[in-house]
């Protein structure tokens, strides 16, 4: 071998390291696990505090059974036996409510007076008030209804009176009458009270009415009284007004009107102020009236209005005499003589549809629900149903004016001249 060629090969064994020694396997490092299998850690130990005991259940809730939860639902179904005295208690001739009526309707016996009452001065019609004082006997016989009003008014009063002293007013001059010999009108208070206001001690009047829950929401001041439909509200500011201005003794500038809510009897007080303008106006139409009844005359007659008009105690005199008007309706002797036959039938089966009504409601409330009652001679039936109606209210207005329509209608009102009852249903 050369020199040269044994020098490079001393020189590569120069360069060349030493093997490392082999790396033992995970057989012999963990001595009995098997390759591959994954590695157990034990969760580190903590201390856990026992839990505390479930505190016990709640007993149930009551509940109460079906049998006497509700009324069983023939419950009043059954007719009253005649003979018994249940049927005897809703015949009309042995019902209680009628023999009362019958007890107080008895005949009144008008009296010519030369005296307008307060309550009435403010009556819609001035050609009323002069029938009351030239020809109160041609009024026709209320049938018994203003004795019950006269009689329920007195208890209000009463009632009212003992709300008021356990109040702590005073209360005096009770139905104290006054009068005014130079506009021949009369009245009587119901009482005044005694109140103290900047230091003096006032005794404004007030007049007690029992009013239906509607008309006693409705009424809140004296312009609504005056602004109202029905002519017995109309007529109350004129009455506690006169009180006002006619009472020599009087330095109130305003009355009450105390009401009673029929329903609930709970009261609200109204106040009427002396207002110069409607009293200039009530004293003058005073003045008209006493020349007028002077002369034996009567006013003219205002508009016709149903609801007025057809309860007026005058209305036998008054429309009878009514003229035509100045286009009047001329229909041929055939129509005239059908419309009237027509006309007195409707009158005379008007009532009879009322009950009808009254009775047909009674027992759709006992029949709604049930799919079929047999009781009888009577199979009665009922279908459940929906009805689909729009809201109008929640539309905006330009959706309902899109979808709105006018339609023209016809409301007819019927008149009896002569009957108690005056006015019909309206339809």
């Amino acid at each position: 071998m050369s020199a040269k060629k044994a020098a490079v090969k001393k020189k590569g064994a120069a360069k060349k390291k030493p093997k490392a020694p082999a790396r033992p396997v995970q057989a012999e490092l963990f001595a009995g696990e098997t390759k591959g299998a994954p590695r157990k850690v034990e969760p580190p130990s903590i201390d856990i505090p026992p839990a505390e005991p479930a505190a016990p259940a709640a007993p149930p809730e009551p509940t109460i059974g079906p049998e006497i939860a509700a009324p069983p639902e023939a419950s009043f179904t059954t007719a009253f036996v005649a003979g018994s005295l249940a049927h005897a208690l809703v015949q009309k001739e042995t019902r209680v409510d009628r023999v009362v009526e019958r007890t107080f309707q008895k005949e009144r016996y008008p009296w010519v007076s030369e005296w307008t009452g307060a309550a009435d001065a403010g009556d819609p019609c001035i050609r009323k008030l002069a029938y009351q004082r030239l020809m109160p006997e041609r009024a026709l016989p209320d049938g018994g209804e203003m004795a019950f009003l006269f009689k329920h008014g007195q208890w209000v009063e009463k009632e009212t009176l003992a709300e008021m002293a356990e109040a702590g007013y005073e209360v005096v001059e009770q139905q104290r009458p006054f009068h005014d010999r130079e506009l021949l009108v009369k009245g009587k208070i119901d009482g005044k009270l005694i109140l103290h206001h900047n230091g003096k001690k006032m005794k404004p009047p007030f007049e007690i009415k029992g009013y239906a829950p509607s008309t006693w929401q409705n009424i809140d001041s004296a312009k609504d009284m005056l602004e109202a439909g029905a002519g017995y509200l109309k007529k109350v500011p004129a009455q506690i007004m006169l009180y006002l201005i006619l009472d020599k003794e009087q330095d109130a500038d305003a009355g009450l009107l105390y009401m009673k809510n029929k329903l609930t009897g709970k009261p609200k007080t109204v106040v009427v102020p002396r207002d110069e303008a409607y009293a200039g106006w009530l004293l003058n139409r005073l003045r008209v009236l006493r020349e007028y009844v002077a002369k034996k005359e009567l006013p003219p007659r205002i508009e016709f209005e149903e609801t007025l008009c057809g309860k007026c105690p005058f209305r036998a005199v008054c429309l009878q005499e009514m003229p035509a008007g100045a286009s009047p309706v001329v229909l041929d002797p055939a129509k005239q003589a059908m419309l009237l036959e027509l006309l007195e039938d409707w009158w005379r089966l008007n009532p009879m549809r009322k009950e009808w009504k009254e009775v047909d409601e009674r027992i759709s409330e006992v029949v709604r629900g049930h799919p079929k009652i047999i009781i009888g001679d009577f199979i009665v039936t009922g279908t459940p149903g929906t009805q689909t109606r729009v809201n109008t209210k929640i539309m905006t207005d330009k959706d309902r004016k899109k979808y709105e329509t006018t339609t023209p209608t016809w409301r007819k009102g019927v008149v009896n001249v002569k009957d108690q009852a005056g006015a019909g249903a309206p339809q």
